[in-house]
């Protein structure tokens, strides 16, 4: 396996040969095929070994993992093999949860507020007018606005960061404790089904009881979920909108 691997990357298309790389049928022991890629110093192709013949791509199946193999040619110009073989490596699975995929841009969108909002050091020095030349025209509209009132509003404004922290995380630990109770009730049917010593002490009828309750539970905290998200939209859209109103 050793001397195959070195052949293969020792190999050298001929200088005086007048192929192009776009025309290689086969380098080494690679069937070379369709172009993926093309540049200034090197053109990648889709390659498959002429031993294994591993070419099986299907959506229920694993996906093709790529291996790079770099062949220089006479004119000094690269051909990069991307050689698939079927393997579980690297398996990127399809997301075809498009709750799922909400529910992610929604976290980003709102740790992106978060970030905005939270890394704001607000300081009464930042909000005081120094100039000296503007001081007498200025007095008259912030007259009412000291130094104190400044301070005050900056406290007022960490108060109410501090008590949205403390109701976002008794949220949190809500949610976490509903999430934990269902997956202990359907631990807990489980084991009793594939227990035969537990199992004889229920009958179908309390299986299919306890079954309905955990599907309406999840029905419940379905519904629950689709509310809040769309609640959520809904005040990320105000924020913006009022954003955009004071940017403007």
């Amino acid at each position: 396996m050793a001397s195959t691997t070195t052949s293969v990357q020792n190999y050298k298309v001929p200088s005086t040969s007048k192929i192009s790389v776009d025309k290689l049928l086969r380098v080494g022991f690679y069937d070379l095929e369709k172009t993926i890629g093309k540049g200034n110093f090197a053109v990648v192709k889709l390659a498959s070994n002429i031993v294994t013949k591993s070419k099986q791509v299907d959506g229920d199946k694993a996906t093709p993992t790529y291996s790079n193999l770099t062949v220089k040619s006479g004119n000094s110009s690269n051909v990069t093999i991307a050689s698939h073989a079927a393997s579980s490596v690297g398996v990127i699975p399809k997301c075809r949860n498009y709750t799922k995929l909400l529910c992610e841009l929604t976290r980003l969108k709102a740790q992106q507020k978060y970030l905005e909002c939270n890394q704001i050091n607000l300081l009464p020095e930042n909000f005081m007018d120094d100039n000296i030349d503007n001081a007498d025209n200025l007095s008259n509209t912030y007259s009412g606005c000291g130094n104190a009132d400044i301070v005050g509003l900056i406290n007022e404004i960490n108060v109410l960061k501090s008590d949205l922290n403390n109701a976002f995380l008794a949220y949190h630990q809500e949610l976490q404790k509903s999430v934990k109770d269902f997956y202990s009730s359907v631990t807990e049917i489980k084991e009793d089904v594939f227990k035969p010593q537990r199992l004889r002490k229920f009958s179908v009828n309390n299986l299919r009881e306890r079954t309905i309750g955990i599907n309406t539970q999840l029905e419940r905290l379905r519904a629950k979920n689709i509310n809040e998200i769309t609640t959520l939209r809904d005040e990320c859209e105000k924020l913006e909108n009022e954003t955009k109103i004071l940017i403007k």
